[in-house]
């Protein structure tokens, strides 16, 4: 995918490839992070599309590493409530325990 293409477009070709694992249950949270363990959006298993936490217009070339090997990373924050990961990370909250502890 060229750096030019957009945050939105990376989402879509990622979600729409089937890249993610699908998880027993129908439940599960991903966020999606940028140079810098940067957040930018948060994708559920049991939502039809992911929430951005930047512009979904965003070209990837301004959310990944520029000296290394650009890339973006999918964390797995098992099944906890996708809406409270969200809020947490909209707000600057500390995420919530993702192992339930």
């Amino acid at each position: 995918m060229p750096s030019t293409s957009t945050l939105r477009q990376a989402a879509a070709q990622l979600l729409g490839d089937g890249y993610l694992a699908s998880i027993s249950g129908g439940q599960a949270t991903w966020i999606l992070e940028g140079r810098g363990k940067r957040p930018l959006l948060v994708c559920a298993q049991q939502w039809s599309e992911p929430r951005f936490l930047v512009s979904p217009e965003t070209a990837i070339s301004d959310c990944i590493r520029l000296r290394d090997t650009p890339h973006l990373k999918f964390r797995y924050w098992c099944q906890i409530d996708p809406d409270r990961v969200f809020d947490c990370l909209k707000h600057g909250k500390p995420l919530p325990d993702k192992y339930g502890r």
